[in-house]
């Protein structure tokens, strides 16, 4: 059989132009505790039908799904990744079927998603400070906002990442975010489609610009910038 081609590398690359990364878990690069060795899940349709085959003693494969995948309206790279994945998983067995629909954000896609109405759905994260536990809590704590809609969490990895935010001894912190990584791998509530990177461009005459992760899509941090007469 002939697999399509997608993957989520081609997907960076034709819908980022390469501007972004492949992460393995919620825990990004350029986070303390973030696993740059973290094993991610590659491109293989022959062994993503071999599990389908698998699943529910074969009922899966027999029967097929139909499902509808939900992106926010308007957002082209989450609907090019709804596109993609719908046509591979087509491509495996004619059986399963997704719909792709573009809903409005607040109004659409966040009340089925808070009445667990909602199973599929491609959803990003803006952090609010700077810590691996602003992606670990979110994610996989089963009070966290995105692992709560989805029912995912339990006491054991919510211990872990509640004793890895207090935890001081930094060699003990990095081996609970290590854990809490593999963990999500193991247990794949989710998976994590792309990390998108940034430019920006001055010219010669502008001084004063560090980066701040905490501040994306802005110009930079006005208050230290400067222009030259030009």
């Amino acid at each position: 059989m002939a697999w399509p081609k997608p993957s989520i590398m081609t997907f960076i690359a034709d819908v980022f132009a390469g501007e972004a990364t492949q992460p393995a878990t919620p825990i990004i690069s350029g986070l303390l505790g973030h696993n740059p060795d973290q094993e991610k899940w590659s491109y293989c349709l022959t062994a993503a039908a071999d599990e389908f085959q698998l699943a529910f003693g074969g009922d899966v494969w027999t029967e097929g799904f139909k499902f509808t995948l939900l992106y926010n309206a308007g957002n082209d790279m989450r609907k090019a990744a709804c596109d993609m994945l719908a046509a591979n998983l087509f491509a495996i067995n004619s059986k399963f079927q997704v719909s792709v629909l573009p809903l409005d954000w607040g109004t659409g896609i966040l009340p089925l998603i808070k009445t667990n109405n909602c199973a599929n759905y491609i959803v990003g994260w803006q952090a609010d400070y700077p810590h691996a536990h602003n992606f670990a809590q979110p994610f996989m704590h089963s009070t966290g906002v995105y692992a709560e809609y989805q029912g995912y969490g339990y006491p054991y990895l919510d211990n872990l990442i509640e004793e890895a935010l207090l935890e001081t001894d930094p060699a003990t912190q990095l081996a609970d975010y290590y854990e809490i990584q593999e963990i999500y791998m193991e247990d794949s509530p989710g998976f994590m489609l792309y990390q998108p990177l940034g430019r920006r461009y001055f010219t010669k005459y502008i001084t004063g610009f560090y980066f701040n992760p905490m501040i994306p899509g802005n110009a930079g941090p006005l208050y230290y910038m400067s222009k030259s007469e030009s």
